[in-house]
């Protein structure tokens, strides 16, 4: 897999692509295409691309991860299907090729790399973040992702994605997994997962959930809950102002958490609080923006283990706003009766 030159269209089991290889834009080709005029584009790997590195105005290495690497097991033996040893880029082939390249060209050019990740999954990038100018998460960006990147790379559009995990400094971070008494079909996972586990274990992950970088900044205010109690089948429209504080237009994703003070549901421990809702939101440049995102208290249950059925819990619900799950600076409470 050469990362810069190939398209990346996915895994290949249930998200198998069959793209048009003649209409498919890869990395390379991306940025060469949306480079303005007086940019001059060079692309090339292993050495020569390291000899070109050295004298270059800026660095951009594409990275990755290949269906062997992270696969449903179409290409790969069933005994080395996982990634349970490593999150290394090479992990799984006990090489550190990538991680050497990327370091090597950001020690040799400090200050002047980027560096695209092509893959499915969070990667270990503990041995390169920290030489390097800016991570791009890619993750399997498709046919025509070559052209998205060249525009988010010469600002002709602005960065707005956020991560949908909770990215871990390393595989030991993560949750335990276990076979299920022995059988090895099965397989248990605990309740706690992502953003969930992370809290609930007070650690701290590499990037939180929700975590996202651009062009400009974001900041938020005016957190309105306009009902103090609310029935089991009501409805909370929590209003919010976001406000563009950068130089340039930008798009926010704003999410909305709940926790539950006083709770005598076993789940929901201290520390413990849950996405209900999100939105995407448009900013010009030194402008505020209200927006509304409506909390159905419905969505607020839990599965009662007694009555074998959803039940929604009375008691005081805290709502918090922000950006990422470690970044919610609004919060406001209200009670379902």
């Amino acid at each position: 897999m050469n990362f810069a030159s190939d398209a990346r269209q996915g895994d290949l089991g249930s998200s198998r692509v069959n793209a048009d290889p003649a209409k498919s834009i890869s990395p390379c080709a991306g940025i060469k295409a949306q480079a303005p005029a007086g940019v001059n584009v060079v692309c090339g790997d292993g050495a020569a691309g390291a000899s070109m590195a050295a004298g270059a105005d800026f660095i951009v290495v594409v990275a990755g991860l290949t269906p062997e690497d992270e696969g449903e097991d179409y290409t790969i033996t069933p005994e080395d299907s996982d990634r349970d040893q490593s999150l290394a880029l090479d992990g799984k082939h006990g090489g550190t090729a990538q991680n050497d390249y990327i370091s090597a060209i950001a020690s040799a050019n400090p200050g002047k790399v980027a560096v695209v990740l092509e893959g499915g999954s969070p990667i270990d990038v503990s041995s390169f973040k920290d030489k390097v100018s800016a991570l791009i998460m890619a993750w399997y960006p498709g046919q025509s992702g070559g052209n998205a990147l060249g525009k988010l790379i010469f600002g002709k559009a602005n960065f707005s994605g956020k991560l949908p995990v909770s990215w871990p400094v390393s595989l030991a971070d993560l949750a335990p997994f276990s076979g299920n008494g022995g059988n090895a079909n099965t397989t248990l996972m605990p309740y706690y997962l992502g953003y969930r586990w992370f809290d609930t274990q007070m650690k701290k992950p590499l990037f939180p959930f929700g975590f996202g970088l651009s062009y400009t900044t974001f900041e938020y205010s005016n957190l309105q809950v306009p009902c103090s109690t609310v029935t089991a089948k009501g409805v909370v429209p929590v209003t919010l102002d976001v406000k563009n504080t950068g130089t340039v237009d930008g798009d926010e994703i704003v999410l909305v958490f709940v926790s539950f003070p006083g709770s005598k549901v076993t789940n929901r421990v201290a520390g413990y609080k849950e996405l209900k809702g999100f939105k995407r939101v448009s900013v010009p440049a030194g402008k505020t923006i209200e927006t509304t995102i409506p909390i159905r208290v419905s969505d607020l249950s839990y599965f009662d283990v007694t009555s074998k059925a959803m039940q929604v819990e009375p008691g005081m619900v805290q709502v918090m706003a922000g950006g990422s799950s470690d970044k919610l600076p609004l919060m406001d409470t209200f009670t379902v009766q």
